[in-house]
């Protein structure tokens, strides 16, 4: 049963919506207490912090390191599909902007065009033992994983979106996870 698209928090009202961002830049503007923030923007320094969310359906821990994940290693055959490049940069949020953070493993994982995803087995499709459109790849020094895939289908009730988890490197504190997912401007899709 998928539950990665149930209600999680208070979504605002467009009107709640403008008069909090209002407020911010009002108070960005007239040299409120922001003074990281305005730095930040006055050197150009960019940190996109998205939301933790629920994992979603079936992420399996593959252990495929593999930057493209186009083809399926069970028997070579490649998902069609239109080809999609994803960067992601991992940052640690701190003091006056973001620090790149290397050795993170950044897992990903999408269904293909017709919504049917890997290793799994659901009421619609059953893909246990292929491999396709998963993997991981570890961040490089600037804090950068790089992937090849393509364009993720839809399947009811979900929009277009593409699963990630970030977790930390061998060694480090045990147990971190931080899981999200990307979305696409339906104009797009």
């Amino acid at each position: 049963m998928r539950t990665d698209d149930q209600p999680r928090g208070y979504l605002l009202t467009r009107r709640e919506a403008v008069a909090l961002l209002g407020a911010a830049g009002y108070s960005l503007l007239s040299g409120g207490s922001h003074a990281r923030i305005r730095r930040a923007i006055a050197t150009g320094a960019a940190c996109v912090v998205r939301p933790e969310q629920t994992e979603g359906p079936y992420f399996v821990d593959e252990l495929l390191n593999r930057s493209d994940l186009r083809a399926d290693p069970s028997d070579g055959t490649v998902r069609p599909g239109v080809p999609l490049d994803l960067t992601f940069r991992v940052s640690r949020v701190a003091g006056d902007g973001c620090t790149p953070l290397a050795g993170v493993v950044v897992d990903v994982w999408h269904c293909d065009h017709l919504g049917v995803y890997s290793d799994v087995e659901d009421a619609g499709f059953n893909t246990v033992g292929r491999k396709f459109l998963r993997g991981y790849q570890v961040t490089d020094a600037n804090g950068a994983a790089r992937f090849t895939t393509i364009y993720p289908g839809w399947y009811e009730g979900r929009t277009v979106h593409v699963h990630f988890k970030l977790r930390a490197p061998a060694g480090a504190r045990p147990g971190f996870a931080f899981t999200s997912q990307l979305y696409f401007d339906d104009a797009l899709t």
